[in-house]
């Protein structure tokens, strides 16, 4: 933007204070002047009355997401009223609308599906932070599954037959999942708010039998090539493998195209 004499004229971004200032206003909490406009009755009753405000505004939109994931053909039951009460009670204080979009899925799949969600769960995403949040979508878009077991990262391989190039660090072929989105500070920001298992896990002994592994919805069958060979994979909580129903199947190309690079040296691949 430019004045009458042509110069351009720069906006000075908002100060901290007035940032700060700003967001306390939004939750009734009133600062500097305001504070002797009222008692302290009066900015008492105020903010209560506002912040019972959003939070009918946070659940109410909240079910409308919900409905949105829902149709009359889904069947339901009744829920829990003591799930829905807590529910309620955590949904209506979110205000972030992408943190809204989970809370509302969440309802949606419990009632087509009671005990899908459990209160560990709900405590688990109240607690999480935005940042938390796209880290395990990230690691979601890596996630895999085979046989039992629910949810994994599948990392790679290992060969046990020789074990003296085990000791060695010879034989362990494993993804690097820093180049793939995931840093080993998100992974261990993952496992301290109960997500993920912090340490890198291995399968029994593979047998001479095709395998079936579903990668975010892209299936492949794995024959090994020889005896001795383990997986390595990261595995998801319990909780982590509830919360990351939410998560679409939108699988991250350039890690499928490594870990196929990578088990296609000890695997026949189809």
């Amino acid at each position: 933007m430019s004045d009458k004499s042509g110069h351009q004229r720069t906006t000075e971004p908002p100060s901290v204070r007035a940032l700060t200032q700003k967001s306390l206003a939004k939750l009734g909490v009133m600062t500097g002047d305001t504070l002797e406009q009222r008692t302290l009755g009066e900015r008492t009753r105020y903010r209560e009355q506002l912040l019972q405000q959003q939070k009918q505004k946070n659940i109410e939109q909240v079910v409308a997401i919900a409905l949105q994931h829902s149709s009359d053909s889904d069947a339901g039951t009744v829920l829990d009223p003591d799930w829905l009460q807590h529910f309620v009670e955590l949904a209506e204080a979110t205000l972030n609308p992408q943190m809204q979009q989970l809370w509302g899925k969440i309802l949606a799949e419990e009632g087509r599906s009671p005990g899908s969600f459990s209160l560990k769960a709900l405590d688990t995403l109240r607690s999480m932070t935005i940042k938390e949040a796209h880290y395990f979508q990230r690691l979601c878009a890596l996630r895999a599954s085979w046989g039992s077991g629910g949810r994994r990262i599948l990392l790679g391989w290992i060969d046990h037959q020789h074990w003296w190039q085990v000791i060695k660090g010879e034989v362990a072929k494993t993804v690097s999942l820093g180049a793939h989105g995931i840093s080993y500070s998100a992974q261990l920001a993952l496992a301290d708010i109960g997500l993920l298992y912090p340490t890198e896990l291995e399968s029994g002994e593979l047998s001479a039998e095709p395998l079936a592994l579903n990668i975010n919805g892209q299936r492949f069958i794995i024959t090994p090539k020889r005896s001795g060979l383990k997986l390595v994979y990261l595995r998801f909580s319990p909780v982590g493998d509830e919360l990351s129903q939410l998560l679409p199947e939108n699988g991250r190309q350039s890690y499928l195209d490594a870990l196929h690079k990578l088990l296609s040296e000890a695997f026949e691949i189809k």
